[in-house]
């Protein structure tokens, strides 16, 4: 598929234009608006395929919306899904009680002060794979499956 071009782009309405969710995902698409039990989160680029950094520039996207994806999926602007960082992995963390906006405030949390709080991955055939980039040595985090402090809300 052939990028378009920085007009068609700029001139294209961004999918963020029309997200309600704020800080906090609602627990609804941002592209159709309708519930969805578990969220994608896709982070929009500009123009020259910059990310555009910010809670302003996130799509949550219904799991299991294959139209919606469609629409994402055509829209002249890059769309990359947010896989999550240690603390805010979104569709493992949506429903807990502990999920601020796209943080984690769990009290065992590192970041948190406290002494850890162990997470499964699901990374498949890349669980040992270390990318060198320009901030150093990363491993490409993939969907976290598991959390010991995961709590649903209202349980």
């Amino acid at each position: 598929m052939k990028k378009p071009k920085l007009n068609v782009i700029r001139d294209a309405v961004p999918l963020s234009a029309s997200a309600r969710h704020g800080r906090d995902p609602d627990f609804a698409c941002d592209v159709c608006h309708a519930p969805a039990e578990q969220l994608e989160v896709w982070r929009e680029h500009d123009e020259h395929d910059r990310p555009i950094p910010g809670t302003d520039a996130l799509v949550y996207l219904g799991e299991g919306h294959p139209l919606c994806r469609i629409k994402l999926d055509d829209h002249p602007r890059l769309y990359a899904e947010v896989r999550g960082e240690p603390g805010s992995f979104p569709r493992l963390c949506g429903p807990c009680e502990h999920r601020d906006g796209l943080l984690c405030r769990h009290p065992d949390l590192k970041v948190n002060g406290g002494g850890g709080l162990m997470v499964h991955l699901n990374n498949g055939i890349f669980a040992h794979v270390h990318i060198c980039g320009a901030h150093g040595r990363i491993r490409p985090l993939h969907s976290a499956i598991r959390c010991a402090g995961r709590r649903l809300r209202g349980l």
